[in-house]
Parts: structure tokens; C-alpha cells; sequence
């Protein structure tokens, strides 16, 4: 499975959203960074810190499919203002959607249907909680997830 495999199985999942999937090397090793945002909006101008943002790392030598976090931004976790209505947020800055995500088997199928069911959670935390979204004047979270 390689970038563009990755790249075209996201483009028919969530076509709208803004999706970066760059091959990195690190410790001379390779492996594939897949980023999936609301919008190429900087938050506070800072690199790489997008709405909705949430990432996952693939090594295409050893097919492992895992969560990726990039200071305090991406991972499995989706930041949104807190609901007032529940009393351990209430004192919060930010809350928090975590998204499901379970280490598929080493083969490509598992992979791609691992990385499609992550996407699908992604749009369904966002529609789920739509009101309580972040920067709901600069990113059209409808239309990231459509």
C-alpha cells in the first residue's frame, strides 16, 4: 500500500476535508504521515495545528497502522469548546471527542478498512457534535464532512 493508494482511498471518504499524506523519514526508517482536517486553516497560525485535525502513521515495510500525535494536535482525539451541560467539563478550557481506533492486522485489506473506519468516525464525531465545534466562523464543517 503506498501514498497514492491511501490518498485515493481517503478522496472518496471524505473528499472535502483537507488531507495531507506525506511519506517522512525518521531514524532512518521510513514511514507514511495520513492527516485529516476540517480545514487548512491555521489555528493561531502554528504549523501543522488545523481544525478537527486527526492523524494516523503507516510503515508500508511492516503494514503497522497507528495513532499519531503531533504536539498536542492530530492523534485520535478531536478538540472542541466544552458542553456546559456536564459538570466535569465545566471547569475545562477545551473538550474532547475521542475517536475509536483499533491496530489492524498486518495485511493491506485490514489496513484500508481500518483506515476508511477511522475516517467514518472522524465526519460522525464532527456531525454529532456540530455545536460544540471550534472555529465554527472560519471552517464550514458541513461541508468538510459531506
Amino acid at each position: 500500500m503506498t501514498a497514492t493508494d491511501i490518498k485515493n482511498l481517503l478522496a472518496d471518504i471524505v473528499p472535502n476535508a483537507h488531507v495531507i499524506i506525506k511519506e517522512k523519514q525518521c531514524l532512518g526508517s521510513s514511514y507514511i504521515a495520513i492527516h485529516i482536517a476540517a480545514s487548512d486553516y491555521l489555528i493561531n497560525d502554528v504549523r501543522g495545528q488545523f481544525p478537527a485535525h486527526v492523524s494516523l502513521s503507516f510503515d508500508p515495510k511492516t503494514l503497522e497502522l497507528g495513532v499519531q500525535i503531533f504536539g498536542g494536535m492530530g492523534g485520535q482525539s478531536i478538540y472542541r469548546n466544552i458542553d456546559p451541560t456536564i459538570d466535569k467539563e465545566r471547569h475545562n478550557v477545551l473538550g474532547r471527542i475521542r475517536l475509536p481506533f483499533r491496530r489492524p492486522m498486518a495485511n493491506p485489506e485490514a489496513i484500508k478498512r481500518a483506515i476508511s473506519k477511522f475516517a467514518e468516525n472522524w465526519k460522525k464525531a464532527i456531525k454529532d457534535n456540530m455545536e460544540l465545534m471550534r472555529f465554527i466562523d472560519k471552517v464550514d464543517y458541513e461541508k468538510a464532512i459531506s
